[in-house]
């Protein structure tokens, strides 16, 4: 109900939106950095999403919580940048990894396999790699995700199944065991 005052507020002319910005930036920005993967793109993808939410919050009806609408825009927002990102041509894959590699002394099998589980969860296909991120890392319920990804519960089901069994090919243990203590 506290979300729906400020958006109520912000419509009116009321300087509120700045409280929902604060609630939420750490929010949005650890969504898009997990999708992004990268700090300045995450930054970016973050204040698209704000402007896009501001610019449509009379569009907001609080038939579902404030924090999955925002979701859903920036889930949005960063799908459009990593499919931006394919159509341009990566020069630097042609020679080498575009991301160095962490440099992870051979006694710490527990922090290679949390890089080897980052690396194979931004490896899925994107609507599994959305459907994945939402459930396991933002905790949203199945219902949460078919929201934010504007799909049924069937198919956030059929996504997060087909996500885990690409990671099961990869040798990745299943969450939440493969996802503890990752940021």
């Amino acid at each position: 109900m506290e979300d729906w005052v400020l958006v109520q507020d912000t419509l009116q002319g009321k300087a509120a939106f700045h409280t929902i910005v604060s609630k939420y930036h750490r929010t949005v920005f650890q969504l898009a950095y997990r999708f992004l993967r990268h700090g300045e793109d995450a930054e970016d993808a973050t204040q698209d999403t704000f402007l896009k939410a501001y610019r449509s919050l009379h569009q907001y009806a609080p038939l579902a919580p404030f924090g999955n609408w925002l979701l859903k825009i920036a889930t949005n927002t960063c799908l459009s940048r990593l499919r931006a990102r394919r159509r341009l041509p990566d020069i630097l894959s042609l020679g080498a990894e575009t991301t160095p590699e962490p440099v992870v002394p051979p006694d710490q099998a527990r922090a290679r396999l949390l890089h080897v589980v980052d690396e194979a969860v931004r490896a899925l296909k994107p609507a599994h790699h959305a459907a994945f991120v939402l459930f396991h890392y933002q905790h949203l319920d199945y219902e949460g995700v078919a929201d934010a990804l504007e799909v049924p519960v069937s198919t956030v089901k059929n996504y997060l199944f087909r996500a885990r069994g690409t990671l099961r090919e990869y040798g990745i243990p299943p969450p939440p065991l493969a996802l503890e203590g990752l940021p």
